[in-house]
């Protein structure tokens, strides 16, 4: 039995986030929930997503994230648009617990 062993971030895979997502859909081929890739060695999260006026939307500590294009605040749906994210992301690397900031942005679709 062979396994693949990853010994740092720096050429491993990287917590990685899709920029699309559809709650609303079906989901073929189109993730439903908004979360990351596959991923490994991650120690902890922050996440923020924002709608394009600056508005916080959603906030977890969970790094698989799974939203649902709720707004945390209203408990409505999510307009379809642009939203975007910041992500303090804590990784366990051989050198310890490397910080790592991610931004972007996910497309919404209803």
């Amino acid at each position: 039995i062979c396994s693949e062993i990853c010994f740092d971030n720096d050429i491993c895979p990287q917590y990685k986030l899709p920029n699309i997502f559809t709650p609303d859909a079906l989901c073929e081929g189109i993730p439903c929930l908004f979360r990351p890739y596959k991923y490994n060695f991650v120690e902890s999260a922050e996440i923020f997503i924002y709608n394009r006026w600056g508005n916080l939307v959603f906030f977890t500590t969970n790094p698989d994230i799974n939203w649902d294009g709720i707004n945390q605040q209203t408990k409505q749906k999510c307009v379809a648009g642009v939203y975007y994210y910041f992500c303090n992301i804590n990784e366990y690397t051989l050198k310890g617990i490397s910080k790592r900031i991610i931004t972007g942005s996910i497309t919404l679709i209803r």
